[in-house]
């Protein structure tokens, strides 16, 4: 799937189908029959299969009707109304069956999220707010969904117009939760505001408090993918002011600072590209992807480097 190649997904889900088939029907342990049936029915969502999924689902919600299992069967069984059949009134009361039934559950602070997702593509801001700011009262421990939920209110506050309160909420956001996606975003979403609006020396102001940010979590005692990370949104922050001579010295220096990350071999070319593309210097793209070249010989990237420089060579 992930290929794109939708006729070998099918072959491999139509034999997972078989396989858990057969062993339902000829299994005897109750715990591996169950977890057989909860992975016949993701087979069948992951086939987009919405009618054998709500079936199986109504009847695992038979077998399982306890409070460990319902909440996340009732939860599919949205999914499925929202995703198979856009029924999406049907989706936001099985949601809100879920946390005003079971709000103990691993499942209602996604409901919520969920419901208010729902609510927000409506453009019922009103209903929508309640519910992300249901998860921040009453989830507060609950992480990811917490910061999802701030990330929501924020929005919803820019398209209100209101810009005060989505900016205290995007600085809320990377204030206290950093290293989570949403807390990447907010800096740069902040300064996107003002660079659309026109407003140059704010924008300029808060692209530099972004890049201080990132270094600031480079430098910090962060897992290697955390640091990884903020030094790609350091060449993002770069680029979306167009600051090429500094995006290009950042990606050059990454893939000796990370050796053992491989994607960041692939800056050379990025930053010979950006060398002929952005600043009109085939020169300078050539020096680089001969570095390439040089560095890394007999590698697939070498072999694309070479590529790139015949073309410049030959264009010269």
């Amino acid at each position: 799937r992930n290929n794109d190649d939708s006729k070998k997904a099918d072959m491999w889900l139509s034999e997972a189908e078989r396989i858990y088939l057969y062993l339902i029907e000829n299994e005897e342990d109750p715990s591996l029959i169950k977890e057989m049936r909860f992975n016949l029915l993701t087979t069948y969502l992951q086939g987009e299969r919405w009618n054998k999924a709500l079936e199986k689902v109504r009847d695992l919600k038979k077998s399982y009707s306890g409070p460990t299992d319902l909440p996340s069967l009732l939860f599919l069984e949205a999914k499925i109304y929202q995703d198979g059949s856009n029924i999406s009134g049907k989706a936001v009361g099985l949601f809100a069956e879920i946390y005003k039934d079971y709000p103990e559950s691993k499942e209602a602070p996604s409901a919520l999220l969920a419901a208010g997702a729902i609510q927000t593509r409506a453009k019922k801001y009103d209903e929508a707010e309640a519910l992300y700011e249901k998860v921040i009262d009453d989830y507060g421990d609950a992480g990811p969904e917490v910061v999802e939920a701030a990330w929501q209110l924020a929005q919803i506050a820019e398209i209100r117009n209101n810009w005060v309160d989505a900016s205290l909420r995007y600085k809320s956001i990377y204030a206290n939760h950093p290293e989570t996606l949403q807390g990447f975003e907010a800096p740069l979403r902040i300064a996107e505001h003002f660079r659309d609006k026109g407003d140059l020396e704010a924008a300029q102001a808060t692209y530099a408090r972004a890049i201080e940010h990132y270094e600031g979590l480079v430098s910090s005692h962060v897992s290697p993918g955390i640091k990884i990370m903020a030094e790609e949104y350091i060449v993002r922050t770069f680029a979306e002011q167009k600051k090429w001579h500094e995006v290009i010295e950042r990606l050059l220096e990454l893939p000796d600072r990370y050796p053992d990350y491989i994607r960041f071999m692939e800056n050379y070319l990025k930053a010979a590209s950006i060398h002929e593309n952005e600043l009109g210097r085939k020169d300078k793209a050539a020096e680089v992807l001969r570095t390439c070249i040089d560095k890394y010989p007999g590698t697939d990237l070498a072999v694309e480097a070479g590529e790139h420089l015949k073309r410049l060579e030959g264009s010269q």
